[in-house]
């Protein structure tokens, strides 16, 4: 009997104690917890120690640094992705009795977090529920920091038109308080943010301009973000040229070297888009300079896209297929880190729920140890009754006895019960596992499928692409290949003319003479020579006839010396001046436009350029469609072939601006390059078909010096080589800059009109 006294004495002793030690175990638990955060390898045992002070506390109803825990605990799961166990934690502390009517800093935090969990899970409207519970507990400026937040959520789950709603409060709070221009142009551009995504583009545009005008001391990156945003709002609504305009001007004004490759990049896509291709390339140039030395990986990749669309457009396949080739390597790179951090953020994830699953197990272990303990407390009260039903009554002691034992037989078969219980549901859970490890190997098998068709899908596509240009290609071969058939078929029909025409005179010529021979009178002589006349006279006509058809192929002097056998016409090298001419936007010209309108259209615009070139003893030598090639000095020089090629342009745009002004063509711009050097000339072709040809690098610069005129927005374009040949009452004030082209390893000096 004191036996079982002492250990029920015992026994209140220890819960007494336990009771008392309960905060000491609870801050050991936290201090413990603090520890293992500094460590990244820690996560499981610092959720451990959260989790069995989350448990002292919750099984003893106390609400000792609840608050803290709890936070602690939500803001694991929150890290780690697991927003709806988050949410429990958060969501715990506002049930747990604590005074939620007055907002304290932590309480606002847990407000706060819920419903960043919320708008994570893509769920903005239960995310707005609590901030609305503690937007009113604020007056200016923390309220605008709350609708700030707001605004946030609603554009992470792309509802903008809800996220200018939260915009314009803001606004209206910064009216009423007179607040700070950086605040204003902080506003004014988010709200042309929201316009801008909702493809209200002139509300954007107009807002932004409101966020430069209120703050002219913006920061170089600030200012440039909302000039960049600008240019974007300006490309969608169609107005290019000032959609560069505020692009290359935000370009120029940030010094932030990964904002300079961002608009660069879209520099990039705006010319591709004017298909100015050469331009194109060089702000692609820049941009991957850029996003090389700021290690932006994912722009480096679009900017290998662009490359390859490019020089795909511009026929450069080698170029195309090497720039595809390195965007793919970058994308799958992409892909494997990506797919790497998913990784560790499942594995995150299985070590809390590992966590988890240890704690609710000593959580079950705690309870059967209670339950343990219980028991004895039972035990210990029976045998008191007892030895006191003992004393009394030794019957009664002996009929208590035998209940004791029945109670107590029981009770082990209550416990016994319990551990199979537990045992039950440790099973259950256990197959719970893996069933789920079964579902996530299923999921994980589907989406390697997915990707493998989505892959498929993707080069079937390219193959297909690949399929069609090809297809264009031949086709543009096969028309050309017609062209020059037709032409050959003309040269041909021309020349057995002439030797018809040859054959004919020589019969009328031996018939004469036959004549004479015979009849050998004068008035027979006399007749003869009539007819002798009327064959020169045919041959003067057909002489003329092949002299006009060959002078609308080739120009007048080449023509000329082919027909007499001038000495000029002899391979050799000289020194000429090369004009190269092209008409701007052609291909647009000619959409929708009927042939004999397009003929039509070039010979009013070719027509009075050709004459000119003429007059100043130039030679057209082709006529490429929108343009052509002049030559002055070959195969015959005039003595001053720089200064004719010089005032032969200039007369031509004079001409130009002229004939448009009048109403004689339409209004039409065009581009001329010019340049002076060594050529070598000569007829190249068989015994049957030459053609005077003129090569050599002098010329593929001219050509090239044409195409800078889209650069530099000029109409004439002409090198130093051939300005230094001019004379000096033609040589203005010209501002000479050195420009690499295609072909040459140093710049070339050019002026641009």
């Amino acid at each position: 009997m004191i036996l079982f006294r002492h250990i029920l004495i015992l026994l209140l002793f220890l819960l007494s104690g336990n009771f008392f030690a309960q905060e000491k175990a609870i801050d050991s638990l936290i201090n413990e917890a603090k520890l293992d955060a500094t460590s990244d390898n820690e996560l499981v045992n610092q959720l451990s120690n959260w989790q069995k002070a989350f448990n002292l506390i919750k099984d003893n109803g106390s609400d000792y640094r609840l608050t803290e825990i709890c936070t602690e605990l939500g803001d694991l799961f929150f890290d780690s992705k697991i927003y709806d166990t988050a949410i429990e934690y958060y969501q715990y502390v506002l049930t747990s009795g604590v005074d939620t009517t007055r907002k304290s800093a932590s309480l606002v935090n847990i407000y706060k977090r819920i419903g960043q969990s919320y708008a994570l899970q893509g769920k903005p409207d239960s995310a707005l529920i609590y901030y609305s519970s503690i937007v009113n507990e604020f007056e200016y400026p923390e309220r605008v920091e709350i609708y700030r937040d707001i605004v946030d959520i609603y554009s992470i789950n792309n509802n903008y038109k809800r996220s200018l709603d939260y915009n314009l409060l803001i606004e209206e709070q910064l009216i009423k308080h007179d607040a700070s221009t950086e605040a204003f142009a902080k506003v004014y551009n988010n709200i042309a943010y929201n316009y801008h995504q909702l493809k209200y583009y002139h509300q954007a545009i107009s807002y932004f301009d409101k966020a430069l005008e209120v703050n002219k001391d913006l920061g170089n990156t600030e200012s440039a973000t909302i000039l960049g945003n600008m240019g974007i709002c300006f490309f969608n609504i169609g107005d290019k040229e000032r959609s560069m305009a505020s692009l290359q001007k935000a370009y120029e004004r940030t010094n932030d070297l990964e904002q300079k490759a961002e608009l660069a990049h879209m520099i990039a896509e705006v010319y591709v888009a004017d298909q100015d291709h050469l331009r194109a390339i060089n702000y692609y140039g820049l941009a991957e300079e850029h996003a090389k030395a700021t290690s932006r990986s994912d722009l480096l990749q679009d900017i290998y896209a662009g490359y390859a669309s490019v020089y795909n457009r511009t026929h450069d396949y080698d170029l195309a297929f090497e720039y595809f080739r390195n965007y793919s390597i970058l994308r799958d790179s992409l892909k494997f880190e990506e797919e790497l951090n998913r990784k560790r953020l499942i594995d995150n994830q299985k070590f809390i729920e590992r966590a988890e699953k240890e704690n609710n197990l000593l959580k079950a272990q705690q309870d059967f140890q209670k339950l343990q303990i219980q028991q004895l407390e039972i035990e210990a009260k029976n045998q008191t009754l007892q030895t006191e039903a003992l004393r009394a009554d030794s019957i009664r002691v002996a009929n208590e006895l035998a209940l004791a034992r029945q109670e107590n037989e029981l009770s082990t078969i209550a416990a016994e019960k319990n551990a199979l219980e537990i045992t039950k549901q440790k099973n259950q859970l256990a197959i719970t596992n893996q069933q789920l490890e079964i579902a996530r190997g299923n999921e994980e098998k589907a989406r390697i499928e997915s990707e493998k068709q989505q892959r498929e899908k993707e080069l079937a596509e390219e193959k297909l692409n690949l399929q069609e240009r090809d297809a264009q290609l031949r086709s543009e071969k096969e028309e050309n290949e017609k062209k020059a058939a037709e032409l050959e078929r003309g040269r041909i029909q021309q020349r057995n003319t002439l030797i018809i025409t040859l054959l004919l005179a020589l019969l009328a010529i031996f018939a004469g003479w036959a004549y004479r021979s015979k009849r050998k009178d004068n008035e027979k002589l006399s007749r003869a020579n009539e007819v002798i006349s009327m064959a020169k006279n045919s041959l003067e006509e057909a002489e003329n006839k092949i002299r006009t058809l060959l002078k609308q192929q080739v120009s007048g002097a080449v023509a000329e010396a082919l027909i007499t056998d001038n000495s000029n016409v002899t391979d050799e090298q000289q020194f000429v001046a090369i004009m190269f001419l092209d008409i701007r936007d052609f291909t647009v010209f000619c959409e929708g436009k009927k042939p004999s309108e397009i003929i039509a259209y070039q010979n009013s615009v070719f027509g009075f350029m050709i004459n000119i070139i003429e007059k100043y003893n130039g030679v057209v030598n082709q006529l490429m469609g929108d343009g052509f090639m002049a030559t002055f000095g070959a195969p015959v020089s005039a003595g001053n072939d720089c200064q004719n090629a010089y005032q032969a342009a200039k007369e031509i745009l004079s001409e130009l601006d002229h004939q448009v002004e009048s109403g004689s063509i339409i209004p039409t711009k065009i581009g001329i390059g010019l340049h002076a050097g060594f050529v070598v000339t000569g007829n190249v072709g068989n015994e049957e078909r030459k053609q005077f040809s003129i090569t050599g690098n002098t010329v593929i610069l001219a050509a090239r010096l044409e195409q800078l005129n889209k650069q530099f927005g000029s109409s004439l374009v002409y090198s130093k080589e051939l300005y230094d040949q001019l004379e000096e009452k033609d040589k203005m004030d010209a501002a000479f800059k050195e420009v690499m082209v295609k072909g040459r390893s140093k710049p070339i000096e050019v002026a641009a009109v």
